[in-house]
């Protein structure tokens, strides 16, 4: 009888030598992914671009999520939604996956953003103004 060497599953590395069982093959971290069968080291786990995230471990295809509207991110592999920055507030984006505070805008003349992370500016009420821009509290 003979039995064949299984490969490691997408998602999953295994440096072992020999390999008994497939608790050999270790799973990338969260916020990173691989698509590569039978990987040998964790280089084949590719991490998440700056802007995205993504929290599961051992990810077989691309799980990397973007940062909503009003936040951006800052650096790769992040492994959670909280690595996303809220834009200050004042200002505001409409964009998702923004990867630096630079996709944050701040509010146009007659309109506020009166807290952090918000991907719309909000008009000035009447009776009230706004006389410049990054307006965040009347």
């Amino acid at each position: 009888r003979s039995s064949a060497c299984a490969a490691c599953p997408g998602g999953t590395f295994s440096t072992a030598t020999p390999a008994t069982a497939a608790t050999a093959c270790q799973p990338c971290s969260a916020g990173a992914f691989s698509t590569s069968l039978g990987a040998a080291d964790a280089s084949t786990c590719t991490a998440c671009g700056v802007g995205f995230f993504s929290t599961a471990s051992g990810a077989s295809a691309a799980s990397c999520q973007a940062c909503g509207a009003g936040t951006y991110g800052s650096g790769l592999a992040a492994s959670s939604p909280s690595n996303c920055t809220a834009c200050a507030a004042g200002t505001f984006s409409n964009l998702s996956a923004a990867s630096s505070s630079d996709g944050c805008t701040a509010c146009p003349r007659g309109s506020q953003a009166t807290q952090a992370g918000l991907s719309a500016c909000t008009l000035c009420m009447q009776g009230s103004y706004g006389s410049s821009s990054g307006g965040h509290a009347l």
